[in-house]
């Protein structure tokens, strides 16, 4: 429930009557959540909170806008954790600072200068409108890691070595020798940093296993209920158990990634198919 991250001081205070949350657009991790916090107080300050039960108001309000993998990660928030507003405040812009907006710097037209990114904006007869300059974009920051999820199964020696073996003969400094391993990548999903994930350009799907879900700290709560039929090489149809909608980070980009949960043992902890490529326009 809504109350379980708060302290008893917030938790136990009676919202007054007539007390409503006002109609805001919903923040689903994809904005400045600062921007958010600002519309937020605004909004509050023409409802019925007043006196002894603002900060209680104010805290149990949050809840109500926010959706998607903000309002995911509100109710997983440590019970008890929040004791004040500012509280709260302090734990949302901290899990997505990738999203506030920073201004821009004199430094700022120097990098596009040094990548040369001017060219193609000074082609209307040598003019070039300042707020094209100013809405250059710079990659997001990493997200904070708090868990790092290994391999769940052991290696393959589908093309006679192992992963451990080539590892070992890298440090060594020898040279590989011509493989067939599939394209696995580690990357930053939610606060995790996720190993042995598989890109796959024949699967028209993105899958996330189900163990996977819990060690990343949700459960089928989390899930929208969603069961699509997947049909495997050989022929054998499975069904999802649901949808969930997660951020995913790689070299500067953050975008929210749908992805279809599968139960069942395998070697990859995520599977990236073609919506995965085609949002990142890796593919044409």
């Amino acid at each position: 429930m809504l109350i379980r991250p708060f302290t008893n001081a917030i938790a136990t205070v009676a919202l007054p009557k007539g007390f409503s949350v006002p109609t805001m657009t919903l923040f689903d991790g994809t904005s400045d959540p600062c921007d958010h916090v600002s519309q937020y107080k605004q909004k509050m300050m023409v409802t019925a909170a007043t006196g002894s039960s603002k900060e209680a108001c104010m805290c149990k309000g949050f809840g109500s806008t926010v959706s998607g993998a903000a309002l995911q990660w509100f109710i997983r928030l440590p019970n008890k954790s929040i004791s004040s507003f500012t509280d709260l405040v302090n734990a949302f812009n901290q899990q997505f600072t990738n999203n506030r907006r920073t201004p821009k710097q004199p430094s700022d037209l120097y990098k596009i200068v040094r990548k040369g990114s001017l060219d193609h904006l000074l082609s209307r007869g040598g003019k070039q409108d300042k707020r094209e300059i100013a809405n250059q974009m710079l990659p997001s920051a990493p997200p904070i890691c708090t868990k790092i999820i290994n391999v769940i199964t052991g290696g393959s020696e589908l093309s006679g070595l192992t992963y451990s073996a080539a590892k070992r003969q890298a440090t060594e400094g020898n040279e590989l020798e011509q493989h067939h391993d599939a394209l696995t990548i580690t990357l930053s999903i939610g606060n995790c940093t996720v190993k042995k994930v598989l890109v796959d350009i024949g699967c028209s799907v993105n899958l996330i296993m189900f163990e996977t879900v819990k060690i990343m700290g949700f459960n089928k709560e989390n899930l929208v209920r969603k069961s699509v039929p997947l049909v495997g090489f050989s022929g054998e149809t499975a069904h999802s158990l649901g949808e969930i909608t997660i951020p995913t980070y790689i070299k500067g980009v953050n975008k929210l990634v749908r992805y279809l949960v599968i139960e069942g043992p395998t070697t990859y902890n995520f599977i990236l198919g073609r919506p995965w490529l085609h949002q990142m326009k890796a593919i044409p």
